[in-house]
């Protein structure tokens, strides 16, 4: 693995990390603060990032795929120049 994919791959996984760590101090602030304004928040700011993590993450993904691609033909020795 490169150094550029084994950053990548830190990134994401801290990235990871932090959004459970994000779900986890939102169900505990959601457990004291229910209200209209706390749903409303919800509805307008939170509702949304599930899906735009999901694209996030698989385009990290596809990234990833084509680092990898690109250091195997760099590494391969029948590759035309």
């Amino acid at each position: 693995m490169s150094h550029l994919q084994g950053r990548l791959l830190d990134g994401e996984n801290r990235f990871r990390r932090n959004w459970k760590d994000f779900v986890r101090l939102w169900q505990e602030t959601k457990a004291e603060w229910r209200d209209q304004r706390q749903k409303r928040f919800e509805q307008e700011h939170l509702s949304r990032l599930p899906s735009s993590l999901g694209r996030l993450s698989a385009a990290v993904d596809q990234l990833h795929q084509a680092l990898q691609q690109a250091e195997r033909e760099l590494h391969d020795p029948h590759r035309e120049p």
